[in-house]
């Protein structure tokens, strides 16, 4: 996965074409389990392959980025069984037995085995793994590895069949096979329409499994991101409604009402069906703080970034620390959000606007400028960048990078003319006309860039954070 993201970065065709390639291993691997440890013949062990490589069970796996975790285990089980079926087919059993006998052998194998959960207890710092009734901990499928399976018994009952039968039976059931494969090519061919977007997916989630409260907890966050509010509290509702203990749609639900009384009793269930949910933490902290309660805000925050160091929740607490005049404060946590991601641009340009806000224009001026460095094309840090040298009467400087700030913002509007498709440009001009505090029209760019480019993380997050700047007091990132 590491070398999939150096070498494509977050464009999921090269992720989809080692998926596919793994996918057809895993096909080459049944044949070959057909003709060894089932000895039929090379024809009915193609059929095998060609089943399991065609069937519709596999779609998500192949489909899916994260997937490809099932198709790992699938390939991995047949290359041990191989293994397995090796010295068992060549009656070599007692070879296996002796080599287990060997004290040697014997103290590698314990010693291995108490190193890896050594190693297990120490990134778990400890203790064992713990799973709430939300977590997923076994998230591959048994359907892969089931449908092998199967493939094996139609191949093994049609090698049986074809020796004893005429050769017109022969003839039809092998015309039957061929034709359930096209079928499983075709229900295959269009259940990867479901996967084509991330509308695609949950709208097929919600017609498949309408009773899932998964379902509509997926397709009410899709709502919520693209601007459907109404939407999205109705399938929150459906989703708590089939499962009344589902914190995280508690937390969402809060998000998106109107009322901070009951948005407040969501993100308190919230709390109460899972304490160690830090969006919970966070929401609750900032209807405090709205309040006036900044104590209890404070607490909640420094929880919230205890249980998840996100760096957009310690910003919210430097903000809140700047606010109560804990200048020191404020300045520990953002060094605190550097200390654990220096390479961040956002981190760089949060800092640089509190350093900016603070008198301190020069060190501003450094941190945009390292947030530039990491990032070129962070508009935010060019536009910050600029103010803070024009409050210093550098006004040359300030001049030239306002004047790149309005080439990137007219080649933006000149390429949405000439093709407005173009999903990163719609990005880029809503960044900027976020930071102009012109909110209706950097919301209406991030919804059509969102329309041509589903699947965009830093759409999604930026609309989120557009929605907090209108409605929550603390400064969040962009």
């Amino acid at each position: 996965m590491m070398a999939n993201y150096y070498a494509n970065g977050r464009q999921v065709r090269g992720y989809h074409i080692v998926n596919v390639a793994l996918h057809c291993a895993c096909s080459v691997l049944v044949a070959i389990v057909a003709r060894r440890v089932m000895r039929i013949t090379a024809l009915h062990a193609c059929l095998a392959a060609t089943l399991f490589a065609a069937h519709p069970v596999h779609t998500e796996a192949v489909s899916s980025i994260v997937g490809r975790a099932e198709v790992l285990c699938c390939l991995f089980f047949l290359l041990s069984f191989l293994c397995y079926h090796r010295p068992v087919y060549s009656h070599c059993i007692r070879d296996v037995v002796y080599r287990f006998i060997s004290d040697s052998d014997v103290i590698v194998l314990a010693s291995l085995t108490t190193l890896l959960l050594c190693f297990r207890l120490w990134i778990l710092q400890g203790s064992f793994p713990e799973f709430s009734e939300m977590d997923n901990p076994a998230s591959f499928s048994s359907m892969r590895t089931t449908s092998i399976g199967v493939t094996l018994l139609v191949a093994e009952g049609l090698h049986r069949l074809h020796t004893r039968c005429s050769p017109a039976l022969r003839w039809c059931t092998t015309s039957l096979c061929f034709i359930l494969v096209l079928l499983f090519a075709a229900r295959t061919w269009n259940r990867n329409a479901a996967w084509a977007s991330r509308e695609a997916l949950f709208e097929s989630g919600i017609r498949d499994l309408p009773g899932n409260a998964k379902m509509h907890y997926n397709y009410a966050n899709l709502q919520k991101d693209i601007g459907n509010t109404d939407l999205a509290i109705k399938h929150y509702r459906l989703a708590i409604e089939l499962w009344p203990e589902h914190a995280s749609a508690h937390n969402n639900l809060g998000t998106v009402l109107t009322s901070a009384e009951e948005s407040e009793q969501h993100f308190r269930y919230a709390l109460h069906v899972n304490p160690s949910h830090p969006g919970a933490h966070f929401n609750l902290a900032n209807i405090y703080s709205k309040r006036g309660q900044k104590e209890v805000a404070k607490t909640l925050l420094e929880r919230a970034v205890e249980l998840e160091p996100d760096f957009c929740e310690a910003y919210s607490l430097a903000a809140l620390a700047a606010e109560k005049g804990d200048l020191t404060e404020a300045e520990r946590l953002h060094r605190m959000a550097l200390s654990s991601d220096d390479r961040n641009a956002d981190a760089r340009n949060n800092y640089g606007t509190f350093l900016q806000s603070h008198g301190r224009s020069e060190e501003a001026v450094a941190q945009y400028q390292q947030a530039l460095h990491l990032q070129q094309n962070h508009t935010v840090a060019l536009l910050n960048a600029a103010r803070s040298l024009r409050s210093m009467n550098l006004n040359m400087q300030a001049e030239s990078l306002y004047k790149s700030l309005l080439i990137r913002i007219a080649s933006y509007e000149v390429a949405i003319r000439l093709d407005p498709d173009l999903a990163h440009a719609h990005l880029n001009l809503a960044v900027i006309r976020h930071l102009e505090s012109d909110y209706p029209t950097a919301f209406r760019h991030y919804q059509t860039a969102l329309s041509l480019d589903p699947k965009n993380k830093l759409i999604l997050d930026n609309m989120a954070k557009l929605r907090r700047r209108m409605t929550r007091p603390f400064h969040d990132c962009v």
